[in-house]
């Protein structure tokens, strides 16, 4: 546009319209500084927000590779999973202890100790042994009773181990789906990130 477009479009605008838009850019001046100064520091300031948004998503995709770990390897779910693990294999080796104990409370429950004790006989006042009674005698039975408590505490151990397991599995799932989530956070940031940086290229 020259200086002749500019009369041309002059000479068709009625001078009265023309001293309107003069008088409101004067009254208002302040705010079109304002707005000016803000438009001219529009590109620095979307520049900040797209390198904001892209350390952002940098933030979000490095706490997703610390949840979910990369491809299904290491992070918090790997671990998770790998305790649920564990702690079924003890629970497993928990339940044969128990067994084992509980099978020995029985055996010793069963065991006869020979119980001898002597007889006597009063002659002239004085006792004397006249005899042997030979009897049985179940004297491991309170230990037995003790182990087979034993082998029911641990039984319930195993029972608390599975339930522990499997709440870990759960909880693995819940942080991989997570960390899912903030991967793709981190990649919609990154890509906000980079579009903004470019409004102004």
């Amino acid at each position: 546009m020259d200086l002749g477009d500019i009369s041309k479009m002059l000479d068709n605008t009625p001078m009265d319209k023309v001293g309107e838009v003069v008088e409101f850019f004067m009254d208002h001046r302040d705010e079109l500084e304002k707005l000016i100064g803000l438009a001219q520091a529009a590109p620095a300031l979307i520049a900040k927000v797209g390198d904001a948004l892209d350390d952002a998503g940098e933030h979000a995709k490095d706490a997703a590779l610390a949840i979910a770990g990369a491809k299904g390897e290491g992070g918090a779910a790997a671990t998770l999973a790998a305790g649920s693990g564990t702690l079924g294999h003890v629970g497993g080796q928990l339940a044969e202890a128990a067994h084992l104990l509980d099978d020995m409370a029985s055996f010793m429950a069963k065991i006869e100790v020979p119980n001898v004790e002597p007889t006597y006989t009063t002659v002239a006042g004085v006792n004397i042994v006249s005899g042997l009674d030979i009897g049985k005698e179940h004297v491991l039975a309170d230990p037995a009773m003790r182990l087979a408590s034993t082998a029911d505490t641990l039984g319930k151990a195993k029972g608390d181990l599975a339930d522990l397991a499997k709440n870990l599995d759960s909880l693995a799932v819940v942080l991989a789906s997570v960390g899912g989530a903030l991967d793709k956070l981190g990649d919609g940031l990154k890509n906000s990130g980079l579009q903004a940086s470019k409004l102004f290229d």
